[in-house]
């Protein structure tokens, strides 16, 4: 998108060529009314070459900044960094070196080379662990690219031969030579356009070379951005089962704001529904249910909270596999929690882990516990408001995000704080919800205020957002399921489902490998019989 200051320069440029077009060359020798608008030429270049100088680009010029999308891990957005990184450079590239294809072709290399490093730390040779499905897979993704870029968005494509192709490389100089010889003819016919000519050689034709700079740096950093996006996708391992597998799981059509085209991971499968939000996933196959795991110390009120969301006396569906403690609750379409699978069409399962003690998770609950957060898509991380010990949950919490940095592939389930209880919160014998916890206006709320930005403050690089909810078994004195719950469950469902399908993902990718040897090679010799 061209910058305002831009668009008053072009428009100043412009608008005297319109003039004349407008009121007719031909009308305007007749008529004799050249002598009254011949000033118009030179006074807006020379008003469009003042304002270029008063009015400086900045130096910041990077307008295509790359996709963060939703199933991205950690590891994912640095990569996107140092992409983000070598399109400001851009600023200090000359036009000869962003049209010089040798010049493009080594700094993506080094783009490349970098990235590679960052996936495959501590390797001689980190380009060495890529596979040939992976590169054949982002070749693919880049050509349809390329190709739905040409169809859509270059005007003459359907009709532009190779012929062509390599005629535009000197297009610059026969254009400037055909100016010139315009130029020249018109001084013969009319010595007084000799003005004119001088007028254009200092004002115009700077201008115009600092326009054409900025369109090549705006495509330049585009250029960074669908090679820098590729290399992502391709050092991440999504693309070792193939460009087809990966389309099928995170293919989508993204709506631009600025009608740009999409990148590779952004086309639309052949059976998929196009999807209304501008950064939203909408696999093609049935995507899993999205699991939420319950953690908290004994009486912390986890086995209230799940009561509260499914709407009964919460029976156990099931116990979770390698377990013995770990019990597995679905929300149905009649309990509480059910608005949030109405709304985002996700079906919810809740898993109640072990309660552990102030001094600490045993051995035993710790395997348990982990065994349950490596299968969740998002944790709600139980806290009783009116207890000060918090050393044990912050140990359950720090095991967990280990065993996400020991799995970088994966992407990190969003954690939810629910500070319970707060009804014993002093004074503990007022108690008459709803309170104004946020925009606190009492003693009571200004309590619960305190209290859930303590919890915030201890886990502020940990957990999304901490919320206060009581589930007393009183009708009267429960509060804040439907007023803050829920609302923060909905807001990381959909982050939550990404987590979901991308584990699903990585699981159907490292499972039957023997299998499809097996498969391969009937295959191959199939193929090779005469």
């Amino acid at each position: 998108m061209l910058k305002p200051r831009s668009i008053v320069l072009l428009l100043l440029l412009l608008s005297p060529v319109l003039a004349y077009v407008g009121v007719g060359i031909y009308s305007l020798w007749t008529t004799g009314y050249i002598r009254w608008i011949w000033w118009w030429l030179p006074a807006g270049w020379s008003l469009a070459w003042l304002i270029n100088w008063i009015w400086p680009a900045k130096r910041e010029r990077v307008t295509a900044s790359m996709p963060h999308d939703r199933h991205w891990t950690p590891r994912d957005e640095a990569a996107a960094a140092i992409v983000e990184r070598y399109q400001k450079r851009v600023d200090e590239l000359t036009p000869e070196q962003i049209t010089n294809p040798h010049f493009c072709w080594d700094e993506m290399q080094a783009l490349s080379l970098e990235l590679a490093r960052h996936y495959h730390p501590g390797t001689a040779k980190p380009l060495d662990s890529l596979t040939v499905p992976e590169i054949l897979a982002a070749v693919r993704l880049a050509s349809a690219d390329i190709e739905r870029w040409a169809l859509e968005y270059a005007p003459g494509s359907r009709m532009l031969t190779v012929k062509h192709w390599r005629s535009l490389q000197h297009a610059p100089r026969w254009a400037r030579n055909l100016k010139q010889m315009a130029w020249a003819a018109s001084i013969l016919l009319k010595p007084t356009n000799l003005g004119l000519f001088v007028t254009s050689r200092y004002t115009a034709e700077p201008l115009t070379a600092d326009l054409q700079h900025e369109l090549l740096m705006l495509l330049y950093t585009r250029f960074v951005r669908q090679v820098g996006y590729y290399l992502i996708e391709m050092n991440s391992g999504r693309l070792r089962g193939g460009a087809d597998l990966y389309l099928q799981t995170f293919g989508r059509q993204i709506k631009q704001a600025n009608d740009q085209p999409a990148t590779g991971s952004q086309r639309q499968s052949v059976d998929e529904e196009q999807t209304s939000s501008s950064v939203g996933m909408t696999p093609t196959a049935s995507a899993p249910p999205v699991t939420i795991s319950l953690i908290g110390q004994v009486s912390s009120g986890k086995s209230s909270l799940i009561n509260a969301i499914v709407g009964t006396t919460a029976a156990a569906v099931d116990i979770l596999p390698c377990t013995r403690n770990v019990s597995r609750h679905l929300v149905s379409s009649r309990s509480p929690g059910a608005q949030l699978t109405q709304e985002t069409g996700a079906q919810l399962q809740l898993l109640d882990t072990p309660g552990y003690g102030e001094a600490g998770a045993t051995d035993e609950q710790l395997e348990q516990i982990e065994t349950a957060l490596k299968e969740s898509d998002a944790v709600l991380l139980v806290l009783d408001g009116h207890s000060p010990a918090r050393r044990a949950d912050q140990q359950t919490i720090e095991k967990l995000q280990a065993w996400y940095r020991a799995n970088p592939q994966l992407k990190p389930a969003p954690i939810i704080g629910v500070v319970t209880h707060v009804d014993l919160l002093p004074p503990a014998l007022m108690w008459e919800p709803p309170y104004e916890w946020e925009h606190p206006n009492d003693k009571k709320s200004q309590v619960i205020h305190d209290a859930v930005k303590y919890v915030e403050e201890i886990w502020s690089s940990d957990i999304i957002q901490a919320v206060p909810i009581c589930t007393a078994p009183a009708p009267d004195r429960r509060w804040g399921l439907e007023e803050n719950l829920l609302p923060a469950l909905g807001s990381v469902l959909d982050e939550a489902k990404c987590v979901s399908l991308l584990r699903a993902f990585e699981t159907r990718l490292s499972e039957k490998q023997f299998d499809i040897l097996l498969r391969q090679l009937r295959a191959f010799g199939r193929s090779i019989r005469f």
